[in-house]
């Protein structure tokens, strides 16, 4: 078996595992059915069930967060090689592509909107009126129900730590494209096609 043998080898075992992280991760989150984007804020944060069903969403997409992230930190490049540089950031970003869709849908973003205003308990009845202030009462009970703000802090938290992945994993996925063709060719080529691109390149 020669070199490049062992590296087909090694990219074959990395793609099937990669495309198992990929699987795994495109449906890592389920979204709760909700009430249409029109349903008046006011209504959805007085359903006590309701708020704890969207809570108990948020701690397990908060999880799911974490160990994604946990993973890709402990993931290297599958060789030295400098094709293996860019196929550890194109993976990356096929890795984390779907969650952070995901988290940027405009269903998830309205249930956060519809967790912080339970916590701040800015908002008012049909009526106009702004009770339930009371410990015990309605915005009290509502706050509790969505974990009086750690569960929306958790989770932006997670999202914030998965935005710099993807935002690290594109920008250096744009840079070193332009150096593919170039890497190829060192990593696979002869030595005079590997003279020919120093030349182009210069």
């Amino acid at each position: 078996m020669n070199a490049n043998d062992s590296i087909d080898i090694r990219k074959f075992t990395n793609s099937i595992s990669q495309t198992s992280i990929q699987l795994s991760t495109s449906s890592a989150i389920t979204i709760p059915d909700m009430p249409a984007l029109s349903t008046p804020l006011h209504q959805l944060v007085i359903d006590i069930p309701f708020l704890k069903k969207l809570a108990n969403s948020m701690e397990r997409w908060t999880e799911t967060l974490r160990l994604i992230i946990g993973r890709e930190m402990k993931r290297v490049p599958g060789n030295a090689l400098p094709m293996g540089e860019i196929d550890f950031w194109k993976d990356r970003v096929a890795n984390i592509r779907s969650l952070w869709e995901q988290m940027n849908a405009p269903e998830v973003l309205h249930i956060k909107e519809v967790i912080q205003v339970a916590e701040n308990g800015e908002w008012k009845f049909d009526d106009g009126t702004t009770g339930g202030d009371e410990e015990g009462g309605i915005k009290d009970l509502a706050s509790r129900a969505v974990g009086g703000g750690a569960i929306l802090g958790n989770l932006n938290s997670a999202i914030s730590e998965l935005g710099k992945l993807w935002v690290e994993a594109s920008d250096n996925v744009k840079f070193l494209s332009t150096l593919e063709r170039h890497f190829r060719i060192l990593g696979t080529g002869t030595l005079k096609s590997v003279q020919v691109s120093n030349l182009v390149m210069k």
